[in-house]
């Protein structure tokens, strides 16, 4: 019975909390929390986990999207956690 509890226990710790990483570079900024990520394996579309930015027709989203640009093309690591409700990916840049 022990066993079987762990093996339930380790379900749930990994099925809540499963990510996946991904070593590549930000190739587009869509909007101050919304940008294209290239991997070696192709692109996708990552919205910012956690980050509320500006939408293009509200105020500051110029500065907003300007302050992402400053990491186009570099390396980056990106941490995903899931997808939204438009299908792109959702997650941490670092």
């Amino acid at each position: 019975m022990k066993r079987l509890s762990n093996l339930f226990c380790l379900f749930f710790l990994f099925a809540s909390g499963y990510s996946q990483e991904f070593k590549g570079t930000i190739i587009r900024v869509i909007d101050g929390d919304t940008y294209v990520f290239q991997t070696e394996e192709g692109s996708f579309t990552v919205r910012m986990y956690g980050t509320d930015a500006p939408e293009r027709d509200q105020p500051f989203s110029k500065e907003s999207a300007d302050f992402l640009k400053r990491y186009l093309n570099k390396d980056a690591t990106f941490k995903s956690n899931g997808t939204d409700r438009y299908k792109r990916r959702l997650g941490t840049l670092r």
